[in-house]
C-alpha cells in the first residue's frame, strides 16, 4: 500500500514550490509530515475529504495547514481535496444542498442548484449545513477505511513474512 501511495501522491518538492504555500513552506519541511505511516495517512485523507466537500476557495492551502496542525500526511491531504473538481463539484454540492434542505427544513422556493453568487447567498444555510454534515461523514468514513486498509496491508505482509520463514528456499550444494 505504501509503495502504491508513493507513486500516486504529489511530490513534496513540487508542492512546496506552489505559490499559495510559499508563506508556510518553512513549516511544511518537517519530514514527518510527508512520511507515509498508519497514523498520518488516515488523518491526511480525512482532512482532504472534509475540505473537498466544502464550497470554499483555497482548499489545498487550508488542507496543508490542517495537516500540519493535526500531524496528518500533507501529500495525502492535498490529494484527497481533489475529490471536488470541475467534473464532480456540481454533483457533490447539489447533493449537499439537498441534504441541507432536509436537515434545516429550508422553507422557500425549491431552487435548482446553480453556480452563481446570488444563488449561493440566498441558500447559504442549507448548502453550508449539507456540506458540513456530508464532509464530516465522508471524513469519518475515510479515516476508518484508510485505517482498516493500512492494518490489513500490515497483516498480509506479516503473513507473507511468516510463510517465508516456515518455507525458506533451499540452498543448492
Amino acid at each position: 500500500m505504501k509503495n502504491r501511495l508513493k507513486k500516486w501522491l504529489p511530490n513534496r518538492e513540487i508542492i512546496l514550490r506552489q505559490r499559495p504555500l510559499r508563506a508556510i513552506a518553512h513549516l511544511l519541511e518537517d519530514e514527518n509530515l510527508w512520511h507515509l505511516n498508519r497514523r498520518s495517512v488516515p488523518i491526511g485523507g480525512a482532512i482532504g475529504i472534509f475540505l473537498g466537500f466544502m464550497p470554499i476557495l483555497g482548499q489545498m492551502p487550508i488542507a496543508a495547514v490542517l495537516a500540519l496542525l493535526f500531524r496528518g500526511n500533507i501529500g495525502v491531504a492535498l490529494a484527497f481535496t481533489w475529490i471536488s473538481n470541475p467534473v464532480t463539484a456540481l454533483p457533490i454540492f447539489s447533493g449537499c444542498y439537498g441534504l441541507g434542505r432536509l436537515l434545516v427544513s429550508h422553507e422557500g422556493p425549491e431552487e435548482t442548484f446553480q453556480f452563481t453568487l446570488e444563488w449561493l447567498l440566498n441558500n447559504l444555510l442549507p448548502l453550508g449545513v449539507g456540506c458540513l454534515v456530508a464532509g464530516l461523514s465522508a471524513a469519518l468514513i475515510t479515516f476508518v477505511l484508510l485505517n482498516q486498509l493500512w492494518k490489513e496491508d500490515i497483516r498480509r505482509r506479516w503473513q507473507r513474512r511468516g510463510v517465508k520463514r516456515k518455507h525458506p528456499k533451499s540452498k543448492p550444494d
